[in-house]
């Protein structure tokens, strides 16, 4: 094979030189042919918890893996069932084995599942029903009860706010020495 650029090449194929020249990421032989690159199916992309500790978990995307730190490493080569990667200088390869990325350094991966749809405000929608149902044949806008002590995704209590944590910090230091200094 000779290279002729950044962009085209020739080669010897069955006893026949045979150009070939990059166009808009198609391969454009001098006999007319054209070559498209295959598309990966995206098997790996997703989360993937290390060794099998949901407390580490990478995430596959874009031809990288991406690390908790936020720091990636290049997929070098993948086919359907395997990628690779260069990791310190070596060449790593994890096959899917169902559920799994099992890498030929030992280590494995599996896959995280996402979590079903559900309501992020618990309660909330039998709070809409209950209320729909004790306005039958009301007309006009029903009012929704108040959700309390929720954040966006409904876990828990959201975020304090850092100025009312200040402040609330400072109340209970000074209460704290109002009491030791009212039992010296």
């Amino acid at each position: 094979m000779q290279v002729h650029g950044k962009d085209s090449f020739s080669a010897h194929v069955c006893g026949k030189v045979c150009s070939a020249k990059l166009i808009e990421d198609k391969l454009t032989w001098d006999s007319g042919e054209v070559w498209v690159r295959a598309q990966l199916a995206e098997t790996f992309n997703g989360r993937w918890a290390y060794n099998g500790d949901a407390g580490t978990v990478l995430e596959v995307r874009g031809g990288c893996i991406f690390r908790p730190d936020g720091s990636f490493v290049k997929i070098v080569d993948q086919t359907q069932d395997t990628l690779s990667i260069l990791l310190s200088g070596k060449m790593v390869t994890g096959r899917r084995e169902g559920e799994q990325l099992v890498w030929d350094d030992g280590a494995f991966w599996t896959a995280c599942k996402d979590p079903e749809p559900e309501c992020l405000l618990p309660g909330l929608e039998e709070a809409r029903a209950a209320e729909a149902e004790s306005h039958a044949g009301e007309k006009g806008n029903i009012k929704l009860p108040a959700v309390e002590n929720q954040d966006l995704l409904g876990i828990g209590p959201p975020a304090p706010n850092p100025e009312e944590e200040a402040r609330a910090t400072s109340a209970s230091l000074e209460d704290v020495f109002a009491e030791q200094t009212a039992q010296a």
